[in-house]
């Protein structure tokens, strides 16, 4: 409470731009400080990206989707496209899919759980066609906004959606992913 209560003071004096990044579970911690910051209406968010965010869908449904868009400029998301998340071997023969697919299978309360950074929880096809996961695709890709960068990108993407990261580890040391980040903050 006591850093958010400073952040705003201090964008209100200086016009601070606040940037965030959560790459898997840092999209959990940005979720919730996104919820904590709501005591302080006066605190603005710039951007924020996530790098194959673990969060669930619905932690992020509640939190961007249905939330008021006001709190924050811009979001963007790098993810794998699903192709490349079942390549991902966590544990080689142990366990044949990505951390994410670990996540949603075997470490959440529900099997299969629906997971944000996850790309077949955003088809829109059953049987992921619930309400909220249809909401989570139509804010993600809204046109014009940007908002989804599913990893591997053609080369001739513009600067700041491109991603080459092939596994969940690859986000945060990819060139272009990490140029994208740059271009994103920059603009």
């Amino acid at each position: 409470a006591e850093l958010l209560e400073r952040l705003a003071a201090l964008q209100k004096r200086t016009g601070l731009a606040i940037d965030l990044v959560g790459h898997s579970a840092g999209s959990i911690a940005v979720c919730h400080l996104l919820k904590a910051a709501s005591e302080y209406p006066e605190l603005r968010f710039r951007k924020i990206m996530f790098l194959a965010p673990a969060c669930t869908s619905s932690m992020f449904h509640e939190g961007f989707v249905s939330a008021s868009p006001a709190r924050w400029q811009e979001f963007r998301m790098f993810t794998m496209e699903d192709t490349y998340e079942k390549k991902d071997h966590l544990l080689g023969p142990l366990y044949p899919r990505s951390l994410l697919y670990f996540i949603s299978g075997v470490l959440e309360t529900v099997a299969d759980m629906p997971i944000l950074g996850m790309q077949r929880f955003l088809s829109g096809a059953s049987p992921f066609d619930a309400q909220a996961l249809s909401q989570i695709g139509a804010f993600l890709r809204n046109a014009g906004n940007d908002r989804l960068v599913l990893s591997v990108t053609r080369p001739d993407v513009p600067a700041g959606l491109r991603s080459s990261s092939q596994r969940h580890g690859d986000f945060d040391d990819d060139s272009q992913t990490l140029e994208s980040l740059r271009e994103m903050i920059r603009a």
